[in-house]
């Protein structure tokens, strides 16, 4: 089963996190807009706190699927971050 890790960061200059990921190899394809709607059970307390070991379902809307990559090197373009 496919494990998602997603990390969330405040960032104050696109530019630069950018080119550190051009400079690192990645390929970054055009902007991505997603909508998410969240749903939680009556009991599930404070939205807006980690809430340990209580479940949540999360639907997300988007036209398109995007798997970045990073080239480890020339002879290896499929290779996965």
């Amino acid at each position: 089963m496919r494990k998602e890790i997603e990390v969330k960061a405040k960032v104050a200059n696109f530019d630069i996190v950018i080119q550190k990921l051009l400079e690192l190899g990645c390929i970054l394809s055009e902007p991505l807009t997603q909508n998410d709607t969240i749903f939680v059970d009556d009991n599930y307390g404070p939205f807006d706190e980690f809430q340990p070991n209580k479940n949540l379902l999360r639907i997300r809307e988007t036209k398109w699927y995007i798997y970045p990559k990073r080239i480890k090197n020339k002879s290896d373009q499929n290779a996965p971050i």
